[in-house]
């Protein structure tokens, strides 16, 4: 039998994943394998019922119910970003979406305000 959470999350799921297609977002789950279990991301242990939010390069948050987990990517993680006349500069160290204009990269995205 699903639980209600499960249920829910999978609902969820189906709405971004089926009914939202233009809207581009990196996230992932994994299933429930047991009430009370904690989860694992990268290596950091997690409670049920608690969050954990990995810090660059990973830049993605994710949330422990039930032994199942699930995670969306956050900054530069969250999913595509298109603005014409930039492009996105990666910087390892930090989880920000910095953006520059393509043809001159020394100077900021004319296209986009923080």
């Amino acid at each position: 039998m699903i639980s209600n959470i499960a249920m829910g999350f999978r609902v969820s799921m189906f709405i971004v994943v089926v009914v939202l297609p233009g809207v581009e977002a990196f996230c992932f789950a994994s299933g429930p394998t047991g009430p009370g279990l904690s989860c694992k991301y990268e290596g950091h242990v997690f409670a049920s019922g608690s969050s954990y939010k990995a810090p660059a390069p990973h830049c993605v948050e994710c949330t422990c119910e039930d032994g199942g987990m699930s995670c969306c990517g956050y900054g530069k993680s969250a999913g595509v970003v298109n603005i014409e006349g930039c492009k996105q500069v990666d910087r390892p160290d930090s989880c920000e979406l910095f953006l520059v204009d393509a043809r001159r990269p020394n100077r900021p995205c004319p296209g986009f305000r923080r």
